[in-house]
């Protein structure tokens, strides 16, 4: 694939990080938001591959912090081509009907893992003119997966990602008229600071999903100009197609 500038979100640990990593390792440019501090690891992925990162500070349940990232990126990079909405929070996945509720912490995540990447997909799309095409990334879950589903908890979590998922077959039809696609992706069972501590462990590493999610965007980009297709389908970090 040849070089890409990417923006990624949540770019701090987990599969963001290891996202941010392999893109840079792979010769790529990477515009990084984080929200919680992590600068030892973007350090020493600076000092490694010098002039291929950009950090920021990014909330994308903000607006304004999103709209502070499109201005930041207007000032380093001429244009954008891979957007990855990977940013994500669980909220309480143990709560359930009926009893005490918190339904603020369903409006919570929601706003991130939902709203969120509708933001960073809006700010950012004046950046997404690069002549090859565009590809946005939304990385959602099998929670999300309706006719999949059996459980009887994961309000928050399984309804902004099964929204996420919806946002993204909207945006598929929309970007019909525009030089890009969209996918969404479930980066598989990972070992990640996302789990909650009595989970079992995760299945593979997000370095093992990262890989995944790079061939997939790699193929999209295989004759150089994005691969725009027909049908979207929900997939996940391996390429296997997941019922919506």
């Amino acid at each position: 694939m040849q070089e890409k500038t990417i923006f990624i979100s949540g770019a701090e640990r987990g599969l963001g990080a290891a996202l941010t990593e392999l893109f840079i390792q792979k010769g790529h440019v990477v515009v990084a938001g984080y929200y919680h501090d992590n600068q030892s690891f973007f350090t020493s992925v600076s000092k490694s591959y010098p002039g291929q990162l950009w950090t920021l500070p990014l909330d994308v349940s903000d607006t304004r912090s999103v709209g502070h990232a499109a201005n930041f990126c207007e000032s380093v990079v001429s244009e954008i081509d891979i957007v990855i909405n990977n940013a994500g929070i669980l909220g309480n996945v143990d709560q359930s009907l009926p009893g005490v509720f918190d339904y603020q912490d369903v409006i919570d995540v929601f706003n991130v893992d939902a709203v969120g990447a509708l933001r960073v997909t809006n700010e950012l799309f004046p950046l997404l003119t690069g002549t090859n095409g565009f590809l946005i990334v939304n990385i959602s879950s099998e929670a999300g997966s309706i006719s999949t589903c059996d459980r009887s908890a994961w309000f928050g979590y399984g309804m902004a990602k099964a929204a996420l998922n919806m946002a993204t077959m909207i945006l598929h039809h929309r970007l019909k008229e525009f030089t890009g696609d969209i996918v969404a992706i479930h980066p598989g069972g990972m070992q990640s600071p996302m789990r909650r501590p009595h989970d079992p462990p995760g299945e593979i590493t997000p370095q093992e999903s990262a890989i995944g999610i790079y061939t997939i965007i790699e193929d999209r980009f295989a004759t150089g100009t994005v691969r725009k297709e027909a049908e979207m389908k929900f997939i996940d970090y391996t390429g296997e197609v997941i019922p919506w």
